[in-house]
Parts: C-alpha cells; sequence; structure tokens
C-alpha cells in the first residue's frame, strides 16, 4: 500500500512538471505540491514499515 501511495504521488508530480511545459489542456485540476510531496513520504514510510516487518518475522 505505502509503495503504491508513494509511487502514484510521485508519478503526479512528474506528470505535473511535464505537462506545465506542454501547451495544453487545463480540463483537469493539477495536483498541488505539498500535498503530493507529503503524501509521497508518508507512502514512503509506510512502505518502509512494511517491508521492515516483513524482513523481521
Amino acid at each position: 500500500m505505502g509503495g503504491a501511495l508513494c509511487l502514484g504521488n510521485v508519478l503526479a508530480l512528474v506528470r505535473r512538471r511535464r505537462e506545465g511545459e506542454e501547451a495544453g489542456n487545463d480540463d483537469l485540476a493539477r495536483a498541488p505540491v505539498a500535498r503530493t510531496v507529503a503524501y509521497a513520504a508518508i507512502g514512503f514510510v509506510v512502505m518502509l514499515a512494511g517491508i521492515g516487518s516483513l524482513v523481521a518475522t
């Protein structure tokens, strides 16, 4: 779960930067940077905790 949360938010940031360079549709709202980075960090911590609990057993 944590890995998916982290990966999804990192991809949202990458997509945001790529769309900023292109002249395109403004139909979709952009992801807020602060919230996206915070969710990616939370996902990374949850991923590490999950891996740690699997390794520790």
